[in-house]
């Protein structure tokens, strides 16, 4: 299978497809650190630059084709941005996308085309603009449903069989939350294959929530072991007023938390209190509660190529004429966080080949 890559940037198509045989016939990227990635890992791929500027020749040129993939710029659908939607400067690059593959499936026999968005593209001016890339993806007139798009679906028009779904990384083996859309036009004949996106209730992975997601990432960082969020100050030397909560939810206990666990003279009085070993102790409460200052940081850029499936430096490259080492974070968290989850994007690939090959076993029976 080959395949044309729109809206590249570090290449997370490249990662997730090419252990599958895949191989991209050529990138269109336009972002400085994100076309010097694709220059160090694919030197012998050609990068096309601007979607705006690529002509049928070009597409022409590059031989045949079975599969456009790109997710177009979201500023303007995103819940965190202005909302512009499709009328946008960025998001409006999806029309390119259209455009480009048309041209590769007259010129290059194109089958296949995978678009990838937030999930803001449902809502994004009442629904509207996702009603325009639906029907322009499949070629056929589609109606906002009245109840919202939901987080699957499917249409039939005259480009061919349409299907999207939201996909969460985190049933994907990733430890985070990224919930993204993705759509996938079949052109050519879809009729008995297996579905790509649209799985069975009884053999999806993604389970249930057992809890409802918060609005905050973490509470906020008191060196407490209280669950409650209750705000505690720690004091250098505890007190000994009671030997543990004794159940008290609230935030007067005075032995949740301690730093250094040591009376303040060398005089037991009779409490039980030894000088010995590595830690003091209560002979008539065991319940003692050692806990270490934390907090939040910030994630480092390797740990961000984890949580989003790329190999270890992925994006630690020669910069500015500067070596790979001192490789600055600011490029590499901002071209990580406009990538896709590889492990996603491998098992939509996953399901295309079937798909494909699903016709062959049919044709050879």
């Amino acid at each position: 299978m080959n395949y044309l890559s729109l809206f590249s940037s570090i290449e997370a198509a490249s990662q997730a497809w090419q252990p599958l045989g895949w191989q991209p016939v050529a990138f269109a990227e336009i972002e400085p650190f994100p076309c010097a990635v694709l220059a160090h890992h694919y030197p012998d791929i050609p990068n096309l630059g601007n979607v705006t500027e690529i002509t049928d020749e070009q597409i022409k040129a590059l031989g045949a084709i079975d599969v456009v993939v790109g997710g177009s710029p979201c500023q303007n659908l995103s819940l965190a941005g202005k909302r512009a939607g499709l009328a946008g400067a960025q998001s409006k690059l999806f029309h390119e996308q259209i455009r480009i593959f048309h041209a590769a499936r007259h010129f290059c026999g194109a089958r296949w085309l995978v678009w990838e968005n937030v999930p803001g593209a449902f809502s994004s001016n009442g629904g509207a603009d996702f009603d325009c890339v639906a029907g322009a993806m499949a070629g056929c007139r589609l109606d906002v449903p009245a109840d919202g798009w939901g987080y699957e679906g499917m249409a039939l028009g005259e480009h061919g069989l349409l299907e999207w779904a939201v996909l969460d990384a985190q049933w994907f083996g990733l430890a985070q939350r990224r919930k993204r859309v993705f759509a996938v036009l079949d052109a050519g004949n879809w009729q008995g294959r297996p579905p790509v996106l649209l799985e069975r209730d009884s053999l999806r992975g993604d389970c249930p929530p057992r809890r409802m997601a918060q609005k905050s990432a973490a509470n906020p960082a008191h060196a407490s072991l209280d669950r409650a969020g209750c705000e505690q100050a720690v004091p250098e030397i505890s007190m000994c007023l009671n030997a543990g909560a004794m159940g008290r939810r609230d935030a007067e206990s005075e032995t949740f938390v301690v730093h250094v666990c040591k009376t303040a003279n060398t005089q037991s009085n009779g409490l039980g209190i030894s000088n010995e070993g590595a830690a003091y102790t209560l002979d008539t409460a065991p319940n003692q509660a050692i806990a270490q200052d934390s907090g939040v940081r910030r994630l480092t850029p390797r740990e961000c190529e984890r949580l989003q499936g790329f190999p270890d430096d992925y994006t630690c490259i020669a910069w500015r004429g500067k070596s790979a080492k001192p490789c600055p974070d600011s490029p590499r968290y901002k071209a990580l966080g406009n990538s896709m989850a590889v492990p996603v994007m491998r098992w939509i690939g996953q399901r295309i080949d079937a798909a494909t090959k699903f016709e062959a076993l049919e044709k050879a029976a």
